[in-house]
């Protein structure tokens, strides 16, 4: 995921959002890696949907947000992207299946 911002935990570099599914990727195109998601890290992620509303942690604008808070809202901004990228290419395939399927049934003679 080499779109996704970078994050370390336990001194090792990560992409992506633990999050998803509980996994990280050490290096690009490698195996997942079970990673441990600590309770600040769901808190942040809690915050996401107030962030996202314009709702900042603290009084002021984007540029009087702690760093890492920006960051973690990055992130997860990201993952929220492709996850929507995912499903409306999943939603895609099932239209495009749903209509061969229609075609087939119009074009296949009736039998009595």
């Amino acid at each position: 995921m080499p779109w996704a911002p970078s994050f370390q935990y336990d001194g090792e570099d990560f992409w992506g959002c633990p999050f998803r599914g509980a996994r990280a990727y050490s290096e690009p195109g490698t195996p997942p890696r079970q990673i441990k998601v600590e309770p600040w890290a769901q808190e942040v992620v809690a915050l996401y949907p107030h962030y996202k509303a314009g709702i900042l942690l603290v009084a002021g604008g984007l540029i009087d947000q702690p760093a890492f808070y920006v960051h973690c809202m990055r992130i997860v901004a990201s993952e929220e992207g492709a996850i929507d990228a995912e499903q409306q290419e999943e939603n895609r395939r099932s239209a495009k299946a749903a209509q061969a399927r229609m075609e087939f049934t119009a074009r296949r003679p009736r039998r009595r």
